[in-house]
């Protein structure tokens, strides 16, 4: 091999060297900020807390309901004591039956018009 080659090929392979660093920076710098962006697991999982908060906060299980219906019919719903509550405990407080969306709650569940 002449000088002249064996200097061409040292520069080749300096330059593939040099490619091959800077190739090998950028992936570990785009892994380190890849671990910040949002994946489908991230993604699933914050859609199944906001279904759960949703349900949670919006739907009542249905023995909720019932037996809400069933003091109204018998107009017992704000004096009702539980019966879990014994002498010397703290002093039950009464339901409230007035709130701001009385007319359009009634409405949706027909039960309470």
């Amino acid at each position: 091999m002449s000088p002249a080659e064996h200097e061409a090929l040292h520069q080749e392979l300096l330059s593939v060297s040099g490619e091959l660093r800077r190739a090998r920076r950028e992936q570990t710098v785009e892994q380190a900020f890849n671990r910040y962006l949002p994946n489908p697991i991230d993604d699933a999982r914050a859609t199944r807390i906001a279904t759960l908060a949703h349900d949670t906060l919006t739907g009542q299980p249905a023995w909720v309901i019932d037996h809400v219906r069933y003091l109204h019919d018998n107009h017992q719903l704000t004096t009702t004591v539980p019966s879990s509550w014994l002498p010397g405990s703290s002093p039950p407080l009464p339901i409230s039956t007035s709130t701001a969306n009385c007319e359009p709650h009634g409405r949706h569940h027909r039960y309470l018009s």
